[in-house]
């Protein structure tokens, strides 16, 4: 038996012990243990652990060789070329519309939270998927910062770009290439302060929906937010072809 196996066999003794001693001690009747899972089943999420982390370790190796390849070229662009400041600030330009760079300017910052539970306890518990929130509202949350003219965002630190995901993952939303999180979710947008927060006091903006099912929408304006550069996921275009001129 390896070693990893002698580990989940001793948890779940432990976990077995630990019932029974309970149910032992108990004037009631006894308590049934069920769904334990095997030690297969905790093995392979074990092995699917692992393999999710090396996945992210190779991904990231990928991106350190491809930025290291990008600064070469951009160098070869520079050195080739008769107006080094003006190409130079446009491959910067270029790495920030693409969200290849950290970012820093004023905007606001949203804090988005499911209804207290407390809350939810006195109302009615049959309406309770109003009270929590879905990868919908963070997508028109995402769209109205967009339409109100952000020009970075962010969720729970991870950054947004027009490839990116956000979908719902059972308890959790998918954001991004692989990353899941729970609520609260801090949204930051940079961007002129009072154009993001009042974009969101219109009349049909998801601020009033959200508001009205006792969720928590909060909004800070913000003189300096930190946006952090895409990291997770493949830029790479396989079927969209650049247009020449003439073709």
């Amino acid at each position: 038996m390896d070693e990893k196996a002698f580990k989940v066999i001793t948890v779940i003794c432990v976990f077995l012990g630990f019932f029974t001693a309970l149910a032992v001690q108990s004037n009631g009747p006894a308590i049934e243990i069920e769904n334990i899972g095997s030690i297969k089943t905790v093995e392979g999420l074990l092995k699917e652990k692992e393999s999710y982390e090396k996945k992210r370790e190779e991904l990231l190796e990928e991106l350190k060789e491809r930025e290291k390849r990008l600064s070469q070229l951009e160098g070869q662009a520079v050195r080739l070329s008769d107006n080094v400041e003006d190409i130079e600030k446009q491959l910067l330009d270029l790495r920030m519309m693409a969200g290849l760079v950290d970012v820093e300017g004023p905007g606001i910052e949203i804090t988005l939270n499911d209804r207290k539970r407390e809350d939810i306890i006195y109302s009615n518990p049959g309406l309770i998927e109003n009270y929590i929130v879905h990868d919908s509202d963070l997508l028109n949350v995402v769209n109205e910062l967009r339409a109100a003219g952000a020009e970075a965002i962010s969720i729970n630190d991870t950054r947004i770009i027009e490839t990116s995901r956000i979908s719902c993952g059972g308890p959790t939303i998918n954001i991004g290439k692989g990353q899941r999180f729970a609520p609260p979710f801090i949204i930051r947008a940079i961007g002129n302060p009072d154009e993001l927060a009042n974009f969101f006091k219109r009349e049909d903006s998801i601020y009033h929906v959200l508001d009205a099912w006792g969720l928590e929408f909060t909004i800070k304006k913000s003189d300096n937010i930190y946006i952090p550069r895409y990291i997770y996921g493949d830029l790479d275009y396989k079927y969209a072809k650049i247009v020449k001129e003439g073709d």
